[in-house]
C-alpha cells in the first residue's frame, strides 16, 4: 500500500535521468528536462533548468576533451540509452496535480492546499515542474519542488 503522508521520494540531492536522444552530455554540465525523467543540456535563460551533471554510465568518461590515455566512451550519450547523475536544485515529491499535468508543466499551489497546473499569466505562483507522469504511484506525478 502506497504511503499516503510521506511524500518525499529520496533524503539525497541527486538524480538518476535519462539523456536525451541526439545529446551528448559531461560532468558539470547545466541540464534541463526534455522528457519523462529525460534531461539535455539546458538552453540559455531556460525556466526547466533540474539540475546539473555530477557522473552517469559507469566506465565512461564524464569529462569533455579527456588526456589521450584514457580509455572508454566519452560523455554519456542519448543515442547509446545511457543515464546521467543530476545534482538537482530542489526535492521531488509525489503530488497529486490538477488541471492534466504533463512533463515540464509549472506548478502552483491550488485550492484548499492542493496542487495545479500553473496559471502562465501568474509566474509568481510557480514553485514546481512536473518531472513525470508516469509513476508506479496511481493519481500521483513527480513533481521537482524548488520553491521560490
Amino acid at each position: 500500500m502506497q504511503n499516503q503522508v510521506e511524500y518525499h521520494i529520496r533524503q539525497d540531492s541527486e538524480e538518476t535521468f535519462k539523456v536525451n536522444a541526439g545529446e551528448v552530455l559531461y560532468i558539470g554540465d547545466v541540464v534541463e528536462l526534455k522528457g519523462d525523467m529525460t534531461v539535455g543540456a539546458a538552453a540559455a535563460d531556460s525556466e526547466k533548468v533540474v539540475g546539473v551533471v555530477t557522473g552517469g554510465t559507469v566506465g565512461n568518461i564524464g569529462y569533455r576533451n579527456p588526456a589521450g590515455n584514457l580509455v572508454g566512451q566519452v560523455g554519456f550519450s542519448g543515442d547509446r540509452k545511457e543515464v546521467v547523475n543530476v545534482l538537482l536544485n530542489g526535492h521531488m515529491i509525489y503530488a497529486q496535480v490538477a488541471g492534466s499535468p504533463t512533463v515540464g508543466a509549472k506548478v502552483a499551489a491550488g485550492a484548499a492546499g492542493t496542487y495545479k497546473v500553473a496559471d502562465p499569466t501568474k509566474l509568481e505562483s510557480v514553485f514546481g515542474l512536473v518531472l513525470s507522469v508516469a509513476t508506479k504511484v496511481a493519481n500521483r506525478s513527480i513533481i521537482l519542488f524548488r520553491g521560490r
